[in-house]
């Protein structure tokens, strides 16, 4: 069982694309929406860069104890 960074049976998807909706530096979580509709959590340590309202991301989602998805990588998409 992998426990890297608290994350109990990481079911890795592709990368998906979302948008950061929110980040509260202060605390170091944040909110995004993916592509599909879905909202969710992120935290700061999941990040390759920092985050900002309105960015376009690429996402790599995991499961947290309870099952509650949770981006566990999340990377600024590139630009065409």
């Amino acid at each position: 069982m992998d426990t890297h960074r608290g994350l109990v049976g990481i079911a890795m998807e592709t990368q998906l694309s979302g948008m950061i909706c929110s980040f509260k530096q202060e605390n170091g979580f944040g909110t995004l929406e993916l592509e599909d509709g879905r909202e969710v959590l992120f935290d700061v340590t999941a990040c390759v860069d920092e985050p900002l309202e309105g960015q376009p991301v690429r996402v790599v989602l995991g499961s947290r104890r309870g099952g509650a998805a949770r981006a566990i990588l999340v990377e600024t998409a590139s630009q065409p």
